[in-house]
């Protein structure tokens, strides 16, 4: 975690992801302008695929290798980030290094919809890369980010680009795929249904509505296909999260919420029979492990997903979450940092703030806790949970009234909250520092022993 946190130091000064964002969100997304006409695929062009073309390498010609590489380790990573994409290999992807040909011509000869492209230069110490998406048959650019750091250590930065890249670029292609299939009037194909439900699932914010909209999706997709392993890791995943982030708001009794468990930890692991990599499917096994409190078993398999892929954004800030339930709120906060560097713009930032501020209180860090708190209130994320560490931070820095007013909002999400019933809820090693922390404070702010 040193050598990470210390390569985040290095990589402080990426620039550019802004314009990548308003180039995703205006062009592609269609937020706040409409997207441009489909273009269909030409016969023969394998719907939902790209090829990634090796790195331009601008300078001296010995830094080759790199453009290579980071093309080589970015198609790994979609691979990873995109279930159901169709990638070119990198041998068929890679004969095109030294030739010269138009997006069109690439585009028929490799048969896929999209290029990514890109071009790096080394000079002085620094690494310089530019990315860019092209539709092939319009030769349309959709998409581009530019990137810049320190080149010290070379493996961790290759790694941290096609990371960054993966994470963009993943989510904008599955928009593109689900405006594409939204607009065909024929039956969708199992992969359009499963693109489709990716997309709702990442680009709405994890709200209960775009949920159910992707649980019907994946569901759809399992009654034309049942051992679809993309489905049932989806689905069992989907089920996992809304557990994790709804559970107290939908007030499910014990026996439901050991129903709904037990559901889509099945799903989960008729998918790991299919596919037993899967990071995904154990990030949902972890999260389905901290919503039945049994942290060890949760870590382990938070552990296992970033051992099968540590670019995965969302497993650093489930580590967080279960190293906060263990007590280690300075190793949480290390994996939530880590989580804000690989998706700086992740639709659960409310999550991994209000993780953040837990963290903060049980360091005594109020000034922190409250910045942390405050940037956490936005969806999804447990509101009850948020109020509840602002009232303690509040109340220590000897703002009574702001912490009346946060501990009454978590009095009325969830009656009956006193310190005993906090206690029963929390493991040993967390309630020994919530003592002269999180609970002192939350007294200060009149919240009652029982």
């Amino acid at each position: 975690m040193a050598t990470i946190a210390a390569l985040g130091a290095v990589l402080g000064g990426l620039t550019g992801y802004w314009s990548a964002y308003k180039t995703v969100t205006y062009d592609l997304l269609g937020i706040q302008k409409p997207v441009s006409p489909r273009v269909e695929p030409e016969p023969g062009v394998q719907r939902n695929s790209i090829a990634v073309l090796p790195f331009t390498v601008l300078g001296d010609p010995t830094h080759e290798y790199l453009g290579a590489a980071i093309s080589n380790s970015l198609t790994n990573d979609l691979s990873f980030r995109v279930p159901g994409l169709f990638i070119v290999g990198v041998d068929s992807a890679f004969s095109y290094a030294k030739k010269s040909a138009g997006p069109q011509q690439l585009g028929r000869e490799l048969g896929v919809q999209y290029l990514l492209l890109g071009a790096l230069q080394r000079s002085s110490g620094r690494i310089r890369v530019d990315a860019r998406l092209v539709e092939s048959q319009s030769a349309k650019q959709l998409w581009a980010e530019k990137f810049e750091g320190a080149d010290d250590d070379l493996f961790q930065l290759q790694d941290f680009i096609s990371s960054r890249i993966a994470n963009s670029f993943g989510v904008a292609l599955l928009r593109k795929s689900t405006i594409d299939a939204e607009r065909r009037s024929t039956k969708p194909e199992i992969t359009d249904l499963i693109l489709r439900a990716q997309a709702e699932f990442l680009l709405n914010n994890r709200s209960l509505v775009s949920l159910a909209a992707a649980e019907s999706l994946y569901r759809q997709a399992l009654e034309l296909e049942p051992n679809n392993s993309d489905a049932l890791i989806g689905l069992g995943n989907l089920l996992a999260v809304r557990l994790s982030l709804y559970r107290f708001s939908l007030k499910m009794t014990p026996d439901q919420l050991a129903a709904a468990v037990a559901e889509a930890r099945n799903f989960l692991d008729r998918g790991l029979i299919l596919n037993p990599r899967s990071a995904i499917a154990h990030n949902g096994k972890g999260r389905l492990y901290s919503v039945e409190r049994k942290p060890t078993e949760s870590l382990r398999e938070h552990e296992m997903a970033r051992s099968l892929d540590p670019n995965y954004a969302v497993n650093y800030h489930n580590l967080g979450a279960v190293e906060l339930s263990l007590g280690e709120p300075q190793k949480a906060l290390e994996y939530l940092e880590e989580a804000i560097l690989r998706s700086p713009r992740d639709p659960a930032i409310g999550v991994i703030q209000m993780h953040m501020a837990r963290a903060y209180v049980l360091l005594g860090r109020w000034d922190d806790a409250i910045e942390a708190g405050t940037r956490a209130m936005v969806s999804p994320t447990d509101i009850a949970t948020v109020q509840l560490n602002l009232a303690a931070a509040y109340a220590e820095k000897g703002q009574l009234d702001n912490a009346r007013s946060a501990l009454q909002q978590t009095n009325e999400l969830r009656p009956g909250i006193s310190i005993s019933a906090l206690r029963a809820a929390n493991e040993p090693a967390y309630i020994e520092l919530a003592q002269k922390t999180l609970f002192e404070g939350l007294r200060k702010a009149g919240l009652t022993e029982d």
